[in-house]
């Protein structure tokens, strides 16, 4: 979703259509390479939904637990960190009880995968 938002942010239809032809191939190429990233803190800068995220998350609970999950080096609740490496980390190196609340977090009505559908 975040990168759907760059893409709007940036004025482009698709970042990943590498056979795209025409004068804006290289300036396409140029941000596909910038966002082929799965950092949320920097897709959340490319998006220009950072300082908007601060700000909700003061407000909603629910951003706040997803912001303690996503962005702090250790969630002591949990004892579970996450970066963009954890998917190439051993099955069950995450507990399956965090990563259940981290999904509910995201999916939750008043979640950040919502708070990025709406902004």
């Amino acid at each position: 979703m975040l990168k759907m938002k760059i893409c709007q942010h940036f004025g482009v239809d698709n970042l990943f259509d590498e056979d795209s032809k025409g004068a804006d191939k290289d300036s396409i190429a140029s941000v596909r390479n910038v966002v082929k990233i799965h950092d949320i803190r920097r897709l959340l800068i490319f998006s220009g939904l950072k300082n908007k995220f601060e700000v909700a998350k003061g407000l909603s609970q629910t951003l706040m637990q997803t912001h303690a999950y996503l962005f702090t080096t250790v969630n002591f609740k949990s004892l579970c960190t996450w970066n963009e490496q954890v998917r190439y980390q051993e099955i069950g190196s995450q507990k399956a009880e965090a990563v259940r609340e981290l999904i509910e977090l995201l999916y939750h009505p008043e979640g950040l995968l919502e708070w990025i559908n709406k902004n």
